[in-house]
């Protein structure tokens, strides 16, 4: 593959290269291109996408561009984006540096990060960007005369050096440049990206926008689901549809469709938007296979961000057709649990009517166990059938799992947009699903699906709907 870097700084294009060996790389002066782009945007991302789609356009080429900087936190973030010419145009990287030190003086916070970000642009309009960061500090005086910009004066505590010091090959394993690339390789790849903190390790995978594994980084125990001889899915989407509609059938417009179980999103595959060093958004649009089920044109974003112990989940859905579209939206994130099933007990934020409130169970009748009015009860779950129930008209705003009444995890969910919340596992499964979601089970509802009814929502052309929960781990 063919990438054009769209730099003339010549210490960035000696770490591409090296750090893209696989891949056929060329600055600028390579194909002979002689221009300098305004660097006027307002965050490292406008920058990047800039000069990347300035020189895409000029060349019909796939063009990677990079913004980097240092943001040092006690002068506001700055140099930021200004990093190249702090203190003014006249200044080198020496004269750059040593102004950074003289204003650091006095100060006692010296804490510092690299950014780094790679803008891919591609002849066919497509933008994406991607984030590395590397945390550090600024020395006093400069220490090594590797590297370039401020890498003398940045130590890295984890290798107790400065950049200025390192080897090629010791920055590119951990610098926030290789960060980004790291990123952009499982982007071409097209297999999956990670978000990662001190607490947890998040992959994704494009089929379905879907999370593959969540670690916790203390014993590396997956938090999700690993028994997938249960069931093949750690947390898909369900869209447009929840649940199983009646026969597999729907009518619109008069018309017969077709649709699957929870609808098509999971089975898809969905494109990585952009990455940051704790969020990912992945996008799918409207294909040949979706309009057989569902006839319109769309675009489903579904972003993840990794914050602390929490792992945050946004769905928005914009209805790029002509016409009004419908549709519902949920999450079905597993938990992993052990089979132990009688030392398991869920509980809300507030007291709820669960019996009252209950929809649905396998054998369709109201199961006798739960209680009348409670904040926190027994999880239904059992070793010989599937057990799922739908809570409706709730008071609450999250729902947290027990094991033996300590916190195991706890479900965030947007109580106004949410119809109803689903739990279910299989039989002997090592996993427990709570689900929140914008309408209702289909098998639950007496009306089919026309254009007019209960629980969907509606959106007009361009128009948009977020969909918002998140889980937070007791570890």
């Amino acid at each position: 593959m063919e990438i054009i870097i769209a730099t003339n700084n010549q210490g960035k294009v000696r770490e591409f290269k090296n750090r893209l060996k696989d891949y056929e790389v060329f600055s600028l002066k390579d194909k002979n291109i002689d221009i300098e782009v305004e660097e006027d945007g307002k965050t490292f991302e406008e920058n990047a996408i800039k000069k990347a789609r300035t020189i895409s356009d000029m060349t019909g080429a796939l063009v990677m561009a990079d913004d980097s900087g240092l943001e040092v936190f006690a002068l506001d973030n700055a140099p930021g984006i200004y990093s190249a010419r702090y203190g003014g145009e006249g200044l080198d990287d020496k004269g750059r540096y040593e102004k950074l030190l003289k204003d650091l003086e006095g100060k006692t916070d010296r804490d510092a990060r690299f950014v780094s970000v790679i803008a891919l642009c591609f002849p066919d309009g497509r933008n994406v960007t991607l984030r590395g960061e590397c945390y550090g500090e600024i020395t006093t005086a400069p220490d090594g005369d590797g590297g370039f910009g401020y890498d003398p004066i940045f130590y890295y505590p984890p290798l107790k050096k400065t950049f200025g010091t390192l080897t090629l090959e010791e920055k590119n394993e951990i610098s926030h440049r290789a960060r980004a690339l790291d990123k952009m390789e499982l982007f071409f790849k097209d297999e999956m990206s990670c978000l990662e903190n001190e607490y947890l390790r998040l992959e994704i995978g494009s089929k379905g926008g879907e999370i593959l594994h969540l670690i916790n980084k203390s014993n590396g125990e997956n938090l999700m689901n690993t028994d997938l001889k249960s069931w093949d899915y750690v947390a898909p989407v369900c869209f447009p549809v929840l649940g199983e509609v009646p026969d597999d059938t729907y009518y619109y417009q008069n018309k017969k469709y077709l649709i699957d179980l929870h609808g098509f999103a999971h089975l898809q595959k969905f494109s990585l938007v952009s990455a940051s060093e704790n969020s990912v958004t992945y996008r799918l649009n409207e294909t040949e296979y979706s309009y057989k089920s569902w006839p319109f044109r769309f675009s489903l974003e579904i972003t993840y961000t990794l914050t602390g112990k929490k792992v945050e989940t946004l769905y928005k859905v914009t209805n790029n057709d002509d016409k009004q579209m419908f549709f519902n939206i949920g999450g079905h994130d597993t938990y992993a649990i052990t089979t132990d099933y009688e030392n398991y007990s869920l509980e809300y934020e507030k007291e709820e009517e669960i019996p009252k409130n209950c929809i649905y169970t396998n054998n369709r009748q109201f199961f006798e166990a739960l209680p009348e009015k409670a904040k926190t009860f027994p999880v239904m779950m059992s070793k010989d059938r599937a057990i799922a129930f739908f809570t409706k008209d709730l008071k609450s705003s999250w729902v947290q799992l027990n094991y033996k009444d300590k916190p195991v995890v706890r479900v965030y969910f947007e109580r106004e947009k949410t119809d109803s919340l689903g739990f279910w596992n299989e039989p002997n499964s090592k996993f427990y699903c709570i689900e929140p979601w914008a309408g209702i089970h289909e098998e639950c509802q007496t009306t089919n699906i026309t254009e007019e009814k209960t629980n969907l929502r509606y959106l007009e052309p361009n128009e948009e709907y977020t969909y918002y929960h998140s889980a937070e781990y007791f570890l």
